[in-house]
């Protein structure tokens, strides 16, 4: 019993590597646009901070009503 649950480990092993890959190939169109969405917040962070500290927070909330 226990020699044929060893024989089967690897096997379950690849089975769970293989459903993983699938599943983050099918949600790949889902995840890229998260991942590049979160990167592209942190790389805009220090910028807007600068911008609201120069400008003024004031100017950021007026702004949808000017436009």
């Amino acid at each position: 019993m226990d020699d044929s649950l060893n024989s089967l480990k690897p096997w379950i092993t690849f089975a769970g590597t293989v459903l993983v890959v699938i599943v983050l190939y099918w949600a790949q169109a889902v995840l890229v646009p998260i991942a590049l969405a979160l990167l592209l917040s942190f790389v805009l962070a220090p910028p807007v901070n600068w911008l609201e500290r120069w400008l003024g927070r004031s100017f950021f909330s007026q702004l949808p009503t000017i436009t």
